[in-house]
């Protein structure tokens, strides 16, 4: 059995049953499809195009994305270990590895790519003019790039939630990637005129490297089974 697939269809098919993922859906495309109508039609040269469309991406839906997964990991995570339901499922012959990264994808995907996909649907029926100018390869990769981000920010959300004895300091976790987020604002000037390895495209990729780096030597220097069950 598949138990990494098991838990992320497990986790979405958890969230598909909530109005939350609906309603992050409908704010999603409702922002996005204005911040494109206002675009459409605006006439602006291509190195200014490019620099709204890196705007757009990665800091409003990057944004976004945090906080959608923020709300959507609070079920997953924290809300699971309290109800005693996680320290259960350790009892299965799931791995910790399976169970963990199984409900990260499963919250990636309802918190964050799901309401992506519904905003780009959105935008292209309502806005499709906009949609069409502001695509390109480096839009694509910075969608990728975001995506990644997100997987990172999900995981430590994931770690932090199912370790942390205070409710509250989980708050903390989105404070500092929202934080980082609005400082990381000041490098999307950069994105016109620049090629890949001097623009916005390749600062990012760097940032983010280095974020799954530090997520990833938490992950197998700090989180284990105890520190979870300890923590409930």
């Amino acid at each position: 059995m598949n138990y990494y697939r098991h838990f992320a269809s497990q986790t979405l098919a958890a969230g598909l049953r909530s109005p939350f993922i609906y309603l992050m859906s409908f704010l999603f495309s409702l922002i996005g499809v204005l911040l494109l109508k206002n675009l459409a039609g605006a006439g602006l040269r291509p190195e200014m195009m490019e620099f709204f469309s890196m705007a757009l991406v990665f800091n409003v839906l990057a944004f976004l994305g945090y906080a959608s997964i923020f709300g959507y990991a609070q079920g997953v995570f924290f809300h699971e270990k309290k109800a005693k339901t996680i320290a259960m499922t350790f009892c299965s012959p799931a791995s910790l590895a399976e169970i963990f990264w199984g409900k990260v994808a499963g919250a990636v995907a309802g918190g964050f790519v799901l309401p992506t996909l519904v905003m780009l649907a959105a935008a292209a029926l309502l806005a499709p003019q906009a949609l069409a100018e502001l695509s390109s390869w480096k839009m694509a990769a910075a969608l990728g790039i975001v995506l990644i981000t997100q997987i990172v920010y999900t995981a430590v959300t994931g770690m932090f939630m199912l370790t942390a004895r205070d409710e509250r300091g989980i708050a903390l976790v989105l404070y500092c990637f929202g934080g980082a987020q609005v400082m990381l604002t000041a490098l999307t000037r950069t994105a016109a005129g620049r090629t890949m390895f001097r623009g916005i495209i390749f600062q990012y990729a760097a940032i983010t490297a280095g974020l799954a780096v530090l997520a990833a030597a938490a992950y197998f220097l700090w989180f284990s089974k105890i520190r979870v069950v300890e923590s409930a």
